[in-house]
């Protein structure tokens, strides 16, 4: 293997570990939601944000490598296959660290998601239980006052 693939496979490597990092962010940020912990939710955002920098200097460096490489504007399967004949202790490697990267992204995107599914639930009930009693009911709605037409005077009883 030569010294520009090993060094591109080290830092896919300390990008997958990277990556593993803000999975964990990521597990942190939906206990801290579920909880509620206001203070553990902005130190795991923050945390998150700093690791989202670095991995936009991953990237920066594996486009580079992989571009002195001569695979510039390859997917990552082009690149498997033109290695393939090349060097496959080389795509071996790559194969492996690609699948492992690929997988931790999908369950990066999958935590994402179920925390802002939930976060957007959360900021909904905020905003419901947040809203004045004495507009209850008001749009049509049955309440705890009962329906706006019984509050207003066309109930059944009083057509009868």
């Amino acid at each position: 293997m030569n010294r520009k693939i090993k060094d591109y496979v080290d830092l896919l490597e300390q990008y997958q570990a990277l990556c593993a990092d803000l999975m964990l962010h990521e597990k942190d940020k939906r206990e801290a939601l579920l909880h509620s912990d206001l203070k553990k939710i902005e130190a795991v955002l923050q945390q998150q944000q700093a690791g989202v920098m670095k991995l936009k200097n991953f990237e920066q460096r594996r486009m580079a490598l992989q571009a002195e490489l001569g695979f510039a504007d390859m997917t990552a399967e082009e690149m498997l296959r033109a290695l393939e004949t090349d060097d496959s202790e080389a795509a071996k490697q790559l194969r492996l660290i690609y699948k492992e990267l690929k997988g931790t992204v999908v369950q990066i995107k999958e935590l994402n998601r179920i925390s802002i599914d939930f976060a957007k639930k959360n900021l909904k009930f905020i905003e419901m239980m947040s809203q004045p009693e004495d507009s209850a009911g008001t749009d049509g709605v049955y309440g705890a006052q009962g329906s706006k037409e019984a509050r207003s005077g066309h109930s059944l009883e009083k057509m009868i």
